[in-house]
């Protein structure tokens, strides 16, 4: 991952949040602008970018408010896959890598099957191969396990409810379970669904096989961090079954 970010690149990345919190600027100096962060957060490390805390946030809001193309968002990911578990296991690092698996979806789900779509699929399923690879320790990560959680959303093209991913660990569930009576938990618990390639599909079905071969299986049901991820995961296949019946799992 390298050494942290200096005291000059960390108010670089904390003046881009500030802009971006509060841009006016035209649709046409956007694009130059997002142009110019994604290669200074190449320049200074993908990695090294991501597990900074001002770094991350940077990330996360330029990725939420700004049109990355698929251009942009490969040279982000490509260097994210060979680094993928030491960035998906640290606290700013993950949420970053969220960001990026979503904003990633964004334009592989539904898009074109050519060009730069295609080498961005081939890309998060590099991606996926590093989950499968550290499945067990990710699932059970404070960090990690939210980020595999993403990925599946990603991969069935099925976008959950916040509250579901949510672990017992976290500050939104404790601040719940304190105060239930302002906490409603109404609402979908399916967002929206969206189409995904072919490969995203059959990867998902690989994971969820993985997932029910594992040693430890049991305990990871009962596991307060690895029980939101598989909750979801049964929720999107459930979703896909319901859409599409049994032959989406032969896929």
């Amino acid at each position: 991952m390298g050494e942290r970010l200096g005291d000059a690149e960390k108010r670089y990345y904390g003046r881009i949040v500030d802009l971006l919190n509060d841009r006016e600027d035209e649709e046409e100096a956007e694009g130059t602008f997002t142009h110019n962060v994604l290669q200074q957060i190449q320049a200074d490390g993908v990695s090294r970018v991501f597990c900074d805390k001002d770094g991350s946030r940077a990330v996360e809001r330029l990725l939420q408010v700004c049109e990355c193309d698929a251009s942009g968002l490969r040279d982000l990911i490509e260097p994210l896959a060979s680094d993928f578990r030491s960035v998906a296991e640290d606290r700013c690092g993950s949420h970053s890598t969220e960001a990026l698996l979503k904003a990633v979806g964004r334009q592989v789900n539904g898009g074109s099957s050519d060009g730069e779509y295609k080498t961005l699929e081939t890309l998060f399923l590099q991606v996926f191969d590093n989950i499968k690879s550290s499945l067990c320790e990710l699932l059970t990560h404070p960090y990690a396990s939210h980020v595999v959680c993403t990925a599946v959303q990603v991969l069935s093209g099925v976008y959950v409810a916040e509250r579901l991913t949510r672990s017992r660990y976290s500050r939104e569930f404790r601040k719940a379970k304190l105060q239930p009576e302002s906490q409603p938990q109404t609402g979908a618990v399916v967002e929206r669904c969206v189409s995904v390639p072919q490969t995203f599909t059959t990867a998902l079905n690989s994971l969820s096989r993985c997932v029910c071969k594992l040693e430890n299986f049991p305990a990871l049901l009962v596991d307060a961090r690895a029980s939101p991820v598989l909750q979801v995961l049964l929720r999107v296949l459930t979703e896909r079954y319901l859409n599409a019946g049994p032959r989406w799992f032969r896929e």
